[in-house]
């Protein structure tokens, strides 16, 4: 029992356990409790220990709060760079003419082409014979050639247009991008533009 005294008695002096024990409760409670000695210590040691097990747990909340904060920060919003989002729509709008355009395009032109190679109808001398005249090809009116001119025509202006809508802000890079796509869709335009006289001359023919 002096053995536990030893190290009992210091911890009763410290402030901490002095202002607990001068509560009027705790005075109460420790008078009832000092007519069994054995009672009384293990009494001050389970309060000393209690205390102890609280300022441990302390910094531990702490860390939670922190940690609480971390995720709070995590959730700011993402600044966006106006010159990536330009960048994005300018591979956009050109993989738009390339995908959907510069094959169909392509495969109009070759059709034209095809047709201005075939040899007009031989004119004989003589009598004149009536010759049947060769039924034009039954197309829908979607399938002429003026219709698919006019179609193409159209969506590369639209392109252009979206193009040229694009805010560049003043970078080279995606002025020059930017110019190389109004190049290549333009570049189509002529090659269109160049086959309107024969265009014409198949529509008449029913084509």
């Amino acid at each position: 029992m002096n053995h536990l005294q030893q190290y009992i008695t210091p911890l009763i002096e410290h402030p901490v356990i002095q202002d607990v024990l001068n509560n009027p409760n705790v005075k109460n409670a420790l008078q009832t409790v000092r007519t069994n000695e054995n009672l009384f210590v293990y009494g001050v040691l389970g309060l000393t220990g209690a205390l102890v097990l609280k300022q441990a747990l302390s910094p531990t909340k702490t860390k939670k709060t922190k940690k609480s904060g971390k995720k709070t920060k995590k959730q700011q919003p993402v600044v966006v760079n106006p010159q990536e989002v330009s960048k994005t729509q300018i591979e956009q709008i050109l993989a738009d003419f390339n995908t959907n355009y510069v094959p169909a395009i392509d495969e109009y032109l070759e059709q034209l082409k095809v047709l201005l190679a075939a040899p007009e109808p031989s004119k004989k001398k003589g009598k004149k014979k009536t010759a049947k005249k060769q039924a034009p090809p039954q197309v829908s009116y979607k399938e002429k050639l003026e219709y698919q001119y006019l179609y193409f025509n159209e969506n590369l202006l639209k392109l252009l247009m979206k193009l040229d809508s694009v805010e560049i802000h003043e970078n080279q890079d995606l002025r020059l991008q930017r110019k190389q796509a109004i190049k290549a869709i333009q570049g189509y335009l002529k090659q269109l533009d160049s086959f309107k006289p024969d265009i014409d001359k198949l529509t008449k023919k029913g084509y």
